[in-house]
């Protein structure tokens, strides 16, 4: 099975993955069964990616550019088990664990230790598009699902998810999911392919519109080269320059500061989305007032771009940079306020969402043919921050025989050839909903910068709960 440019340019050298805890201690020869019966019903989650070809010279140009079948598949290569003699609390000491309750305050938290004890080297060359690590705790059960990302998106990976635990909890995946095929290929509206085509192309944006083109142009580039480049300087400054190394935390912000946020940007009469506030504020603790180079971006979707609506496992979304902001067309402040930043960010999707725009970025992105898309800044000491929302996935809606998760964790990697080799991803955020409001977010940044977000939300917000009262019906929409 072929892969499209869409699954090729950004997500080629990923992976995604989903944890799942919850609080009882699953019986692993069911965990086991239930993925025998979850690939006999979806043989595509068997496959895997060609890894090797006869002309050695193309090894790096090929690799991983197919899907392949197994012919004789290993439960082994797609399960992995250990048991480990502690509680849940020894691992995750800091984070709330009772399923009911969302956290009321922010606070960073540090998954190493289950990130170590779900941590996989073997069979990194195997490149099977999927693969489940389980840990069986005292009290509790971990579940790690990770995806290959040139097959599909967090979607796909939300529906892998909840397929594996409706057969685990004894139900089937209902007719009409098990009758649709998993993956077709992608067909965009015509304006998008043609946008010079269309009547509806506008250009009141074209000068904001080229901007972005450039620095996306300016920032990115498809080259192997780069790719060897950056993993170097990546250790270098990590070994060189200990303030340059990044770490992964978790951060949770409670929806008062997003409540807050939004009455100030009401009475400014700016109209943003919460999600839009809450990557101003990743922003704003990034980068300092009036850096010319701030280097930020974000994931797009684009499903209401398609012809038709999109089947599981597909990647429709694209990379969009936003342009440094201008602090001297700030409205309010020589310094630009969060309000400022999320106007801005709110502005650089209207402009990208034009036909004209958005055609000239997806031909960027797609034409690279089977070279992947690297950073620029990738691995050097200033931050090059990039953020995709799962926002839209209900995962605190998952089921493992019958409770609901105590915690969930999002994340986005790179695949394991290259992790193996000490390449870490660095500089991405995945966000996603908490389980009765707040948005979580979890990622490897400087600890100067999970510093300064944890100090904004360690002051309480003031007036939240006039704010929150008085909040009108704004669209909550984080497809970007």
């Amino acid at each position: 099975m072929d892969l499209t440019p869409f699954d090729l340019a950004f997500a080629r050298l990923l992976e995604l993955r989903l944890t799942v805890i919850v609080r009882s201690r699953s019986e692993p020869d069911a965990c086991r069964a239930a993925v025998r019966e979850l690939v006999a019903e979806y043989p595509l989650l068997g496959m895997r990616f060609n890894i090797l070809t006869v002309a050695h010279t193309q090894i790096c140009a090929e690799q991983r550019t197919k899907l392949l079948r197994t012919e004789e598949l290993c439960i082994e290569d797609i399960w992995h088990e250990k048991e480990v003699n502690k509680c849940l609390r020894e691992i995750l000491p800091t984070v709330n664990l009772r399923p009911e309750e969302s956290p009321s305050t922010a606070r960073l938290h540090e998954t190493e230790e289950l990130q170590g004890l779900l941590q996989q080297h073997k069979g990194a060359f195997r490149q099977h598009v999927l693969s489940i690590h389980a840990v069986f705790l005292q009290d509790a059960c971990v579940l790690r699902f990770t995806v290959q990302h040139p097959l599909c998106d967090a979607t796909g990976v939300y529906h892998i998810v909840k397929a594996y635990l409706s057969i685990l909890g004894g139900t089937a995946p209902p007719p009409e999911q098990r009758k649709s095929p998993l993956r077709e290929p992608l067909t965009l509206k015509p304006d998008l392919i043609n946008p010079a085509s269309t009547t509806t192309t506008t250009t009141t944006n074209e000068p904001e519109q080229d901007q972005i083109i450039k620095q996306y142009t300016q920032h990115n580039r498809a080259s192997w080269a780069l790719l060897g480049a950056v993993c170097l300087r990546q250790q270098f400054w990590a070994r060189c320059r200990p303030s340059s190394r990044r770490v992964r935390r978790t951060l949770f912000i409670p929806q008062d500061h997003i409540d807050h946020w939004m009455s100030q940007a009401q009475r400014q009469t700016v109209k943003v989305t919460e999600h839009d506030l809450l990557m101003a504020f990743i922003y704003q603790a990034a980068f300092p007032p009036n850096s010319p180079n701030a280097n930020f971006s974000f994931i797009m979707n684009l499903e209401q771009y398609l012809v038709e609506p999109r089947t599981p496992l597909t990647n429709p979304w694209c990379l969009v940079a936003v342009v440094p902001l201008n602090y001297s067309a700030a409205a309010s402040a020589p310094t630009p306020s969060l309000i400022d930043i999320a106007a801005h960010i709110r502005q650089t999707i209207r402009a990208v969402r034009e036909p004209a725009c958005l055609a000239q970025l997806l031909a960027r992105q797609t034409r690279m043919g089977t070279t992947p898309v690297i950073p620029r800044a990738y691995g050097s000491r200033s931050p090059h921050v990039v953020v995709t929302a799962w926002t839209s996935l209900p995962v605190y809606e998952l089921e493992v025989q019958g409770r609901k998760p105590a915690a969930v964790q999002g994340g986005i990697g790179l695949c394991q050839m290259l992790t193996a080799c000490g390449v870490v991803m660095d500089d991405v955020l995945v966000t996603w909903k908490g389980r009765t409001g707040g948005y979580w977010t979890q990622g490897r940044l400087s600890e100067a910068i999970w510093m300064r977000m944890g100090n904004v939300l360690e002051r309480p917000a003031p007036g939240f709960a006039a704010a929150a009262a008085s909040r009108t019906s704004v669209a909550r929409d984080v497809k970007l």
